[in-house]
This record gives C-alpha cells, sequence and structure tokens, in this order.
C-alpha cells in the first residue's frame, strides 16, 4: 500500500476567515471547517471581515459570500486586494444566486 505523501502544513495551523451575513450559511460552512480541524474566525459582511484581518495575524483562506449589507463581497475584495498587507490571502467567493451578472462582478 502506497503512503500517502506528506502535506507541508497542518490542518489545525490553518486560519480561515468565513464571511456571510446569512448566520445558517456562516453556521454551517464554520462547523465544517471546524470538524475538518480548521481555525476559523467569521464576520458578518465585508466591514466586518475587514476589522478582522486588520486585528488578526496569519488569516490563511478567506471564504466571502458575495452578497451581504454594508459591504458586499465584491466591495470587500477590491478592498483586500488594495491592501499589500492581504494581496496574497487566497479568497474564495460562495453564492446561491443563480444571477451570473452578480457572480461574474
Amino acid at each position: 500500500m502506497e503512503e500517502e505523501p506528506a502535506i507541508p502544513f497542518k490542518r489545525e495551523n490553518i486560519k480561515v476567515l468565513v464571511v456571510d451575513d446569512d448566520r445558517v450559511e456562516l453556521v454551517a460552512v464554520s462547523a465544517a471547517l471546524k470538524q475538518l480541524g480548521y481555525q476559523v474566525i467569521t464576520a458578518v459582511n465585508g466591514q466586518d471581515a475587514l476589522a478582522v484581518l486588520e486585528a488578526t495575524s496569519g488569516i490563511n483562506l478567506i471564504l466571502s459570500d458575495v452578497r451581504m449589507p454594508i459591504m458586499n463581497g465584491p466591495e470587500f475584495l477590491v478592498e483586500i486586494k488594495g491592501n499589500s498587507d492581504f494581496t496574497d490571502i487566497p479568497i474564495l467567493m460562495m453564492s446561491s444566486n443563480d444571477q451570473y451578472e452578480i457572480v461574474y462582478e
């Protein structure tokens, strides 16, 4: 039986920022990630997420909803990519919206 290749990180060392204004989605995604062993930090909109990023070091991945109040996903993405402290953090945008124009933006 072949051994699985070693990965260069441990899940418990990965910090994931989950951003979603829908409480059910936020809890579900966070719970799934925590069950897999990741550290999870949450925010309810882009503005809240920016505050979390500024106050928390070592965030490795951001999962963000597209449609949120106060600061939506695309606005949040523009803010992050305009700040050299955060440009290297991978971001996955999530949406249950079927209007492709919004998702494409």
